[in-house]
Protein backbone atom coordinates (compact mmCIF):
# COMPACT_ATOMS: atom_id res chain seq x y z
CA UNK A 1 0.00 0.00 0.00
CA UNK A 2 1.22 3.48 -0.82
CA UNK A 3 -0.18 6.76 0.44
CA UNK A 4 0.81 9.99 -1.30
CA UNK A 5 0.22 13.15 0.71
CA UNK A 6 0.85 16.81 0.01
CA UNK A 7 -0.17 19.65 -2.26
CA UNK A 8 2.08 18.69 -5.15
CA UNK A 9 1.77 14.91 -5.23
CA UNK A 10 2.72 13.50 -8.60
CA UNK A 11 3.23 9.82 -9.22
CA UNK A 12 5.79 9.16 -11.98
CA UNK A 13 4.89 6.69 -14.76
CA UNK A 14 5.40 3.14 -13.52
CA UNK A 15 4.18 -0.44 -13.40
CA UNK A 16 3.92 -2.29 -10.10
CA UNK A 17 6.02 -5.31 -11.08
CA UNK A 18 5.69 -7.01 -7.68
CA UNK A 19 1.88 -7.11 -7.95
CA UNK A 20 0.00 -10.16 -9.23
CA UNK A 21 0.14 -9.90 -13.04
CA UNK A 22 -3.57 -10.50 -13.68
CA UNK A 23 -4.74 -8.95 -10.40
CA UNK A 24 -6.16 -5.50 -9.86
CA UNK A 25 -4.92 -2.61 -7.73
CA UNK A 26 -7.43 -0.22 -6.20
CA UNK A 27 -6.68 3.49 -6.44
CA UNK A 28 -8.73 5.60 -4.01
CA UNK A 29 -8.64 9.30 -4.85
CA UNK A 30 -8.81 11.56 -1.80
CA UNK A 31 -7.98 15.15 -0.97
CA UNK A 32 -9.00 18.65 -1.89
CA UNK A 33 -7.92 19.69 -5.36
CA UNK A 34 -9.43 21.08 -8.56
CA UNK A 35 -9.93 17.82 -10.49
CA UNK A 36 -10.91 19.69 -13.67
CA UNK A 37 -7.46 21.32 -13.87
CA UNK A 38 -5.13 18.63 -12.50
CA UNK A 39 -4.70 15.28 -10.83
CA UNK A 40 -5.77 13.37 -13.93
CA UNK A 41 -5.12 9.62 -13.96
CA UNK A 42 -3.12 8.54 -17.02
CA UNK A 43 -3.11 4.92 -18.21
CA UNK A 44 -0.27 4.41 -20.69
CA UNK A 45 -0.97 1.36 -22.85
CA UNK A 46 -4.69 1.94 -23.41
CA UNK A 47 -3.82 5.65 -23.94
CA UNK A 48 -6.48 6.91 -21.52
CA UNK A 49 -6.49 10.16 -19.53
CA UNK A 50 -9.35 10.40 -17.07
CA UNK A 51 -10.60 12.91 -14.53
CA UNK A 52 -9.90 11.62 -11.03
CA UNK A 53 -12.28 13.25 -8.58
CA UNK A 54 -11.92 12.98 -4.81
CA UNK A 55 -13.89 9.92 -3.73
CA UNK A 56 -13.33 7.97 -6.96
CA UNK A 57 -12.22 4.34 -6.72
CA UNK A 58 -10.43 3.04 -9.81
CA UNK A 59 -9.36 -0.55 -10.51
CA UNK A 60 -6.17 -0.93 -12.54
CA UNK A 61 -4.08 -3.91 -13.54
CA UNK A 62 -1.09 -2.09 -12.11
CA UNK A 63 1.49 -4.75 -13.03
CA UNK A 64 0.49 -4.63 -16.70
CA UNK A 65 -0.48 -1.00 -17.34
CA UNK A 66 1.81 2.00 -16.93
CA UNK A 67 -0.01 4.53 -14.75
CA UNK A 68 0.58 7.93 -13.17
CA UNK A 69 -1.18 11.17 -12.29
CA UNK A 70 -0.72 14.74 -13.47
CA UNK A 71 0.17 17.62 -11.17
CA UNK A 72 -2.58 18.70 -8.76
CA UNK A 73 -4.32 22.05 -9.07
CA UNK A 74 -5.39 23.98 -5.97
CA UNK A 75 -9.07 23.97 -5.05
CA UNK A 76 -10.73 27.26 -6.03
Amino acid sequence: MTINLGEKVVCDPHKDFLNFLIGFCFLLILGSFNWRKGGHLVLGEPRVVMDAQPGDLVWVQSARITHFNTRLAKEQ
